[in-house]
């Protein structure tokens, strides 16, 4: 009997076997949030509320300050950049798409870069942009530069718009343009000031030109037809939606270039 009683008191020390088993899901547990919270974005708001919390209720925290309270939730920094390009992105798509409906998607270029949303008014073979060696608009680019209004009114009230002009290296000297850079440099303006005709604030836009510094296209080519493609889609405008916010400074960006006078 005495065999007995130590036998199953022996079998008793301990903690039950499937305490084991339950500890090694919780450690696997924790292992998982932990992971996933070191691919998240830190929230400061959150992490204050959750702090406060645990305080709190469990007393298992007694050094943490008391926690932030906050009325207004504050998007962490990333947040507001990343948030910012896919709506960019977004509607950049269903520009080029509704232009794609009206057989215009091939005049319109659409890049997301780190300074904002670039659309390019790209001249195509047969359809210019701009009379010969002028900076007067033709009707071609009239209908895409409207519907890019219409987008810049309606989604990017608040940004700013820069306008480029870049020419090929053909080289000009006319009574009105001595240089590629002073063309440049008009048909930027002849593009600004068809925005302000239609609505846009001048305020918020400013040109520069490139003349032909910043070619998309290799030029330098035997072929003379590659040579005139080459040609043909560095001579262009970009019209750029400057960002409200950049990597790296929460605050939005303002538009400091020059206006021309």
């Amino acid at each position: 009997m005495a065999k007995k009683l130590i036998r199953k008191s022996e079998e008793e020390e301990g903690a039950p076997a499937w305490m084991m088993t339950f500890g090694d899901l919780m450690s696997q547990l924790l292992t998982f949030f932990i992971l996933l919270i070191s691919f998240s974005m830190f929230d400061e708001v959150k992490y204050n509320r959750v702090k406060g919390a645990l305080e709190y209720s469990f007393g298992l925290l007694p050094g943490w300050e008391t926690p932030i309270v906050s009325r207004e939730r504050v998007m962490p920094e990333r947040q507001r950049y990343n948030n910012e390009e896919e709506r960019m992105q977004g509607i950049g798509y269903k520009l080029k798409m509704a232009l794609a409906q009206q057989g215009k998607g091939e005049s319109l270029k659409v890049n997301m870069t780190k300074e904002g949303l670039r659309l390019t008014l790209q001249e195509i073979e047969g359809r210019a942009t701009f009379e010969s060696g002028t900076a007067k608009l033709t009707p071609e680019p009239r209908q895409v530069l409207d519907r890019i209004v219409e987008q810049i009114k309606k989604e990017f009230p608040g940004h700013g718009i820069r306008v480029e002009g870049h020419t090929d290296s053909q080289p000009i000297n006319t009574p009105n343009f001595s240089s590629n850079w002073d063309l440049s440099i008009a048909r930027a303006r002849s593009v600004q000031k068809y925005l302000i005709e239609h609505g846009i604030d001048e305020s918020r836009t400013s040109i520069a030109g490139h003349a032909h510094a910043k070619p998309i296209a290799d030029e330098n080519t035997t072929d003379p037809d590659a040579k005139r493609r080459a040609m043909i889609k560095n001579r262009r405008v970009e019209i750029l939606v400057v960002r409200q916010f950049q990597k790296g400074n929460d605050q939005p960006t303002q538009n400091t270039e020059s206006q021309p006078k």
